[in-house]
């Protein structure tokens, strides 16, 4: 393939993992057993299945088709309707644990640490 065009009428499915992250804005990233504050300006589902899909669907006319596990807890829910918002048919087990979560921060000068 040479070009995204080319993309664009594919069909694609992903199978991968997701996990709940939360974004944080912090003025610097904190030094060892430094306590600092965070602003939260986020919160999406990610992790690698789930970013692939989504990017897969931004270049593709096609939905994509996204299997992942997820746990048995409201972030669930929240993982599932915020991809499907984002275009993806989401296809996923439900682990009796809960989802998986990360939080990332963000510093002022473009570091970011999860």
């Amino acid at each position: 393939m040479n070009n995204l065009n080319e993309l664009k009428n594919m069909k694609f499915a992903v199978v991968g993992h997701t996990e709940w992250v939360t974004f944080m804005k912090v003025t610097h990233l904190p030094r060892e057993g430094e306590i600092i504050h965070g602003v939260i300006y986020a919160e999406e589902p990610a992790g690698g299945g789930a970013v692939t899909a989504v990017e897969l669907s931004r270049i593709s006319k096609n939905r994509v088709d996204f299997f992942t596990s997820l746990g048995e807890d409201s972030t669930n829910n929240k993982s599932v309707m915020r991809l499907k918002e984002l275009g993806i048919n989401v296809h996923y087990i439900t682990r009796k644990k809960p989802s998986r979560r990360a939080i990332s921060i963000l510093s002022k000068d473009g570091e970011r640490s999860i």
